[in-house]
């Protein structure tokens, strides 16, 4: 009845008029958003990042350079962004029409890493951009926007973050874009795509039939909800008469000191209950979705994978709801995922990288790999001299291959006793006994063939121990590698300086672990698939070692997403924070792994650091900086593999050896597994493997004993 009085007799002015600058309820006013020097009333420029774009840097590649299909995404997600970016690649102009588009995403002063990754990526495809945060920074982009909520700044005041939002866009920029995205700084927007729906005939026609506003994102609907709201997960778009609409109706009197983080269902709640619009179909034509409130590969694998997780559980209600209320089919997978995808979500800023790196770039640029020899506080290679003194030396790892060495006994009153009378004792012999009997019963029990590096760190000094390796377990690996202070081809021994005023002495070990890291990968990354690192009074059990990373369970491992193989003992006592890999056993590294460190945190991290606890600061780079936590190495009854301590005192703890050192402190870690993993604590003969792979603090008489044994 108004609007026929309004379209017979009013002027529409004096009647609806616009909101004054700035004159919205429960929005600060505008001088309440201060400038970068504190003046207030601030209003940012949107095409500082069109001025001036961000270059794409790569600071973590072991997340971000992973061979396609080997990182988070897996090979379906790969799969499926290879077909949105063949899908851009092929429709370069493919939107009728010019769109001006405003991205438009609510962050908060702590984001930057997320803000930084978007302002490198998608960022600057967007014709404006806006991050409302809380703080001005011309640096980061954010633009310091207060709210009137108690909750500023956090989740709980996001719905009256994007209140004022939609405000300072109406009052700033209504004019300048044609349509406006809103999200949350974890999105990765495809704009191409985004643009592309916009321009098309499809959006053209449902924007010219009565009544319609454009209001585009994916459907929600889960628990006890009403119908359907726009997910925040990929973001909403909003056409500028849709924006209008909303800021000059229901945003003045509804819901408006409102305090919620579901601001997703508000604006859809606004629409739907005031202005009679419940959102645009945004599927391609061939039924799949375009907006993601999920990772790629969670929308790749769902409902294989990812059934219990609670955000895969929303999205499946979602397209149920669909199915019911309006009879669009249910797609899962491959056909859910369009090639003219708009946006995924829940992401971090090295995956906001990581998809840039897949839809656009080549990789070549972006990583690249480190040049020979370019390793932050790590010697030239000209450094390493040969037997001659001939700078730049490489050893051959296969020298004992093509010249094995002789088993030799020098001291038989302690090598040759009768089994179980020497130090390892009738229990240790016993756990010995049901390794070899293992060994001998699987002589070819990997179900395929596996290339080992075995890589010890040694010094001059430590001949005895090294010549017992050559002539006992060293022979089985298919190279080896004796980083020592001295070059000579007799003991095998490399010389290999390290910048650390402690080299050759137990402080400069992390120096020098470090320092073997970058040496392997620059010489012999593509030779070997796996490299064992430890000391030389080690023991390896090269076919057990062999075997369990042939096995299913490694391979099944390193296929799941993210994971990258990094092998032992998990060690935790006193006051550390979580665990680390026991350097006694040594621990092994899959190439990718190898890869992904000496690439990434061996660059940057701990570099000029002094320390004997290498394990420990191995550990730490793959937990700090890849997120790698390392591998369960336990057999399927629960028994370790990779032993800190010699077998005895495995095979008799906690009957002997309860007050020495080491033993308590593989004890605290077995408490610590326990309590942390819900691993049974294991002791004696239900301990030790029978495909253990490891003991450690073993003399060179002792190494040979072992070999006999």
């Amino acid at each position: 009845l108004r609007r026929y009085e309004l379209l017979l007799y009013g002027s529409g002015e004096e009647e609806c008029g616009t909101i004054a600058y700035g004159n919205h309820t429960n929005v600060l006013p505008p001088e309440a958003r201060l400038g970068p020097n504190g003046e207030p009333g601030y209003v940012h420029d949107p095409s500082f990042l069109v001025q001036n774009p961000r270059k794409f840097r790569v600071s973590n590649k072991g997340t971000v350079c992973l061979t396609p299909g080997d990182g988070k995404e897996m090979p379906e997600g790969y799969k499926a962004l290879k077909k949105i970016r063949k899908h851009i690649e092929e429709n370069p102009d493919s939107s009728p029409r010019d769109v001006k588009l405003m991205c438009s995403i609510y962050t908060y002063s702590g984001g930057i890493k997320q803000t930084d990754a978007i302002l490198e990526t998608w960022g600057k495809r967007c014709d404006g951009i806006f991050f409302a945060s809380t703080e001005t920074n011309l640096t980061t982009g954010h633009t310091h926007f207060p709210t009137p909520s108690e909750f500023d700044g956090k989740y709980k005041g996001i719905w009256q973050k994007v209140r004022s939002m939609f405000a300072y866009l109406y009052d700033n920029f209504l004019d300048s874009y044609e349509y406006f995205h809103f999200c949350g700084d974890d999105t990765f927007l495809i704009i191409e795509n985004l643009k592309e729906f916009l321009g098309s005939a499809k959006v053209q026609s449902y924007e010219e039939e009565a009544g319609n506003l454009l209001v585009a994102g994916f459907w929600m609907h889960w628990g006890e909800i009403e119908g359907h709201y726009l997910g925040g997960g990929s973001g909403y778009t909003l056409s500028r008469r849709a924006l209008k609409a909303l800021v000059e109706g229901p945003l003045q009197y509804s819901h408006t000191d409102h305090e919620d983080g579901a601001e997703d269902f508000f604006t859809s709640l606004l629409f739907r209950e005031f202005l009679n619009v419940t959102a645009m179909d945004t599927r391609d034509s061939h039924g799949a979705h375009r907006y993601h409130q999920l990772p790629v590969e969670q929308h790749a694998y769902y409902p294989e994978k990812y059934q219990d997780e609670f955000f895969s559980k929303t999205v499946n209600e979602s397209l149920w709801y669909m199915k019911e209320e309006f009879g669009f089919p249910i797609v899962y997978q491959d056909e859910y995922i369009s090639p003219s995808s708009v946006a995924f979500h829940r992401l971090d800023a090295d995956i906001l990288r990581r998809y840039e790196l897949l839809l656009y770039g080549s990789g070549e640029e972006e990583c690249g790999t480190i040049a020979y020899g370019n390793h932050t506080n790590v010697l030239p290679p000209e450094a390493r001299l040969g037997p001659n003194g001939e700078p730049g030396y490489v050893h051959d790892p296969s020298f004992l291959v093509q010249n094995p060495r002789k088993f030799r006994v020098s001291n038989k009153g302690t090598v040759c006793l009768t089994p179980g009378d020497g130090k390892e004792m009738p229990e240790g012999y016993k756990a010995l006994k049901k390794i070899r009997k293992h060994i001998e019963e699987n002589p070819d029990s990997s179900p395929r063939d596996v290339k080992l590096m075995c890589s010890i760190y040694t010094y001059s000094g430590g001949i005895k121990q090294t010549d017992a390796i050559l002539e006992t377990w060293g022979k089985r690996c298919d190279g080896i590698f004796f980083a020592s202070t001295e070059t000579n081809l007799t003991t095998g021994h490399t010389h290999f300086p390290t910048p650390s005023e402690f080299d050759g002495k137990y402080k400069g070990i992390w120096q020098k672990v470090r320092s073997m890291f970058a040496y392997l990968y620059d010489n012999f990354l593509d030779s070997y698939e796996y490299f064992h690192f430890c000391g030389d009074d080690t023991f390896l059990i090269i076919e057990n070692l062999k075997e369990f990373l042939g096995s299913a369970k490694v391979q099944s491992y390193e296929e799941e997403a993210g994971n990258l193989l990094v092998a032992g003992f998990w060690m935790h006592w006193g006051e550390i924070e979580g665990h680390y890999l026991g350097g006694g056993s040594g621990y092994t590294l899959s190439r990718r792994a190898l890869k992904a460190l000496v690439e990434g945190p061996l660059q940057y991290s701990h570099t000029d650091h002094e320390d004997g606890a290498e394990d420990f600061f191995t550990s730490l780079l793959f937990r700090e900086f890849l997120n790698v936590t390392a591998m369960d190495t336990r057999d399927s009854h629960g028994a370790h593999r990779y032993h800190q301590l010699p077998v005895e005192q495995h095979a008799y703890y906690p009957e002997k050896y309860q007050d020495e050192f080491f033993s308590k402190t593989v004890n605290e870690s077995l408490w610590y597994m326990k309590e942390e993993f819900g691993f049974p604590i294991v002791y004696q003969d239900e301990y030790i493997s029978p495909s253990s792979v490891a003991f450690h603090r073993l003399d060179a008489d002792i190494l040979r004993r072992y070999e006999l044994l």
